[in-house]
């Protein structure tokens, strides 16, 4: 009842304002033009973009690569279906979308790209966080392959109904409820400690960790990082930025 609710205000709302009305959601509503094949031409292109992955255990099969292709060339408003019975790797493509929705922002120097898994079940929402959580549980020692959040070993953020939060918070999954003023400051759960100035700074010295060890020697990394940790204070180094000094500290000679 609490849902069909909801949704009657959600149709209310968009009936009563159509500027509301996203192209994604229109193309759902109202349909559009006869589904695209993917053709050589995006293959191409699609080959000299960057890829990410989460886990070195599984490569992209043709099937899968395919369908990243598609995932490339869609465009503000289109839909790409991806269907498959279990097993042929659907998790897996969707883990290489999202490392390479966040490499490619990085990439550009924007902000990260805001991810969202939909599901009539909950089910299938905690397989999507249970599967991201296995790959950031993988034996790869690199600092950067996991996040500097102390405690944070997923990359979901889990918004259960009311009455499955502490069902959630028992299996372990980080969570986000809204308090009693929606669309404030009240959200509880994981939120809360982007208002803790302690988890604040120790997640600031992680990330400054984790970069000097992968990319300085150890006898220059003490000076550097003091360096660095005065201009991150002034708000004065981006991702793009980051990586180009990481590949001149890579590079031979």
């Amino acid at each position: 009842m609490i849902a069909t609710l909801h949704q009657r205000r959600f149709y209310d709302t968009v009936l009563a304002d159509t500027d509301l009305v996203t192209p994604l959601l229109a193309r759902y509503v109202d349909g559009g033009p006869e589904p695209a094949v993917v053709d050589e031409s995006q293959k191409w292109a699609a080959a000299g973009r960057a890829r990410g992955t989460m886990t070195f255990a599984y490569g992209m099969s043709s099937n899968q690569s395919e369908a990243m292709t598609a995932f490339c060339s869609v465009k503000d408003g289109d839909i790409l279906a991806v269907n498959g019975p279990p097993g042929t790797g659907k998790t897996t493509l969707l883990q290489g979308i999202v490392a390479t929705e966040l490499v490619t922002r990085a990439l550009e120097g924007g902000d990260p790209a805001v991810i969202v898994g939909t599901s009539t079940n909950n089910q299938a929402v905690t397989n999507i966080i249970d599967a991201m959580k296995k790959a950031m549980a993988s034996k790869d020692s690199r600092p950067w392959a996991r996040r500097w959040i102390e405690g944070a070993d997923a990359l979901g953020l889990y918004f259960p109904s009311g009455e499955k939060e502490k069902e959630a918070l028992k299996a372990g999954y980080l969570i986000a409820s809204p308090g009693r003023g929606l669309g404030t400051m009240e959200w509880k759960g994981f939120p809360e400690r982007e208002r803790d100035t302690v988890d604040a700074w120790a997640s600031r010295d992680a990330w400054i960790n984790g970069y000097y060890s992968s990319f300085y020697p150890a006898s220059l990394r003490q000076s550097a990082r003091s360096t660095f940790q005065v201009t991150v204070l002034r708000g004065r180094v981006t991702i793009s930025a980051l990586l180009k000094m990481a590949s001149r500290k890579s590079a031979p000679g």
